[in-house]
């Protein structure tokens, strides 16, 4: 017998209830505004400082930096960002570091000689009879031994094959599949074994296989990932262009081929990895190392209430010479602008109520000069609008091609060199 359908009514106006109303209109889902991640949703393994992050809400902590030939002028006063893959907020400027760097280090090599193997493991013995790991957790603590396993053994076939071996030129991040379990994507510059994976794949569809099935690991390949502890299911495949298959493993939109494989996004990331886990992995010596700023340095600070109730401002570091006295006059500027916060607080309590502390507090990006913020009004062509920091400025982590911003370089590109401030500045307080 055939079940009677439920007719349950909803507030919402239709067709049949309210003919001659129209319905209110919806935003779709792709235009909603995603909730705002805060502290609260971290989860527990991850490393004490991305909880004092700035674009996570956190107002705790604070990088001052200053010119190294001027220790004595204008200090900058910028927020802490953890710059971690962990973070929801900054591993979107962490993925852009990451394929800067790969970009860099496979420049100088031929495109058409690298190979993108993806490694999956094998979690419930389907193809080798055993399982070895209880949870996520115990396979995360495996991948590094699985790892140079596998490159060992490759090393070996290669040198077998005659071919050219395979030295430190080579890169891999580690990713996570909806499951929780990871996997690890592997990017290998070796012209041989590229045009060798290319001529399998043509063998491979001209016996009537899809591309999928053409992509997975086949003979010597299947015994050498096997042998390592990897599964079955993994494929090897000769990339098409470096830059779209480093934009595959780092998962940034705009720089996939479409011959790899998925979508870009961040959800792939191996949140639930073991405290300390490195999820970038590459030969020794083959990637460059982060850049820093060759004119500017500074110091971290963080603000801490003292047992004896007054508030107090410490480098998190230890400090020498000749750093010693910019960092005390940065961290008495710091003790004097969270004052002021705090006093502002008190007399606007009505707002901070509504707006939280945001109403009161200094902006993201300002510049300081004895205890004084410095407006710059100064511009090197007149015609053009002069920069305004007195507003909040937006503290943007998004890379222009492929590199991270440097808002510090961009703010002192349209502003007067510090001596000039500091001269005038000096003239006016005589």
């Amino acid at each position: 017998m055939r079940r009677p359908t439920s007719t349950a009514t909803t507030n919402a106006p239709n067709s049949v209830t309210a003919p001659n109303v129209a319905p209110e209109p919806q935003r779709p889902k792709y235009l909603r505004p995603k909730p705002r991640q805060t502290l609260e949703d971290l989860p527990d393994n991850v490393p004490r400082h991305l909880r004092h992050c700035y674009a996570l809400g956190a107002r705790d902590w604070w990088i001052w930096m200053w010119d190294r030939k001027l220790p004595g002028g204008l200090k900058t006063r910028v927020p802490y960002l953890c710059g971690s893959w962990r973070c929801p907020k900054c591993c979107v400027h962490e993925a852009h570091v990451c394929w800067t760097r790969m970009r860099d280090a496979f420049e100088p090599l031929a495109a058409d000689g690298c190979c993108l193997l993806v490694l999956t493991l094998d979690r419930y013995g389907t193809y080798s009879g055993e399982q070895r790991w209880e949870n996520a957790q115990a396979a995360y603590r495996d991948l590094s031994k699985m790892s140079n396993e596998c490159m060992k053994r490759l090393r070996k076939w290669m040198k077998r094959m005659g071919w050219e071996p395979l030295r430190n030129q080579w890169a891999a991040t580690v990713e996570m599949h909806k499951s929780g379990w990871p996997h690890v994507n592997f990017v290998i510059w070796s012209p041989e074994l590229a045009a060798w994976l290319a001529a399998e794949k043509n063998a491979k569809m001209r016996e009537g296989m899809s591309e999928q099935e053409a992509n997975r690991v086949s003979g010597d390949l299947a015994t050498i990932v096997t042998g390592s502890g990897w599964g079955l299911i993994s494929t090897a495949e000769r990339s098409r262009s470096a830059e779209e298959t480093l934009g595959y493993i780092t998962k940034l939109a705009g720089k996939v081929d479409d011959s790899i494989g998925e979508i870009a996004k961040m959800t792939q990331l191996p949140r639930n990895a073991p405290f300390r886990f490195r999820r970038l992995r590459a030969g020794k010596g083959f990637l460059p190392k982060r850049k820093k700023s060759e004119v500017m340095t500074g110091t971290l600070v963080r603000r801490q209430n003292s047992n004896d109730g007054t508030r107090d401002v410490i480098p998190l570091h230890d400090v020498k010479d000749p750093n010693v006295e910019p960092c005390e006059d940065c961290c008495a500027t710091e003790e004097h602008v969270w004052q002021g916060e705090l006093e502002a607080a008190h007399r606007c309590a009505r707002q901070v109520r509504q707006f939280g502390m945001s109403a009161v507090e200094q902006p993201p990006l300002t510049r300081w000069f004895r205890k004084q913020r410095v407006i710059d009004t100064y511009t090197k062509d007149r015609n053009e609008p002069a920069n305004d920091f007195s507003r909040p400025q937006e503290f943007s982590v998004r890379a222009t091609s492929g590199r991270p911003p440097d808002p510090i370089a961009e703010l002192q590109a349209s502003a007067p060199t510090d001596e000039e401030l500091s001269r005038q500045l000096d003239l006016s307080w005589g």
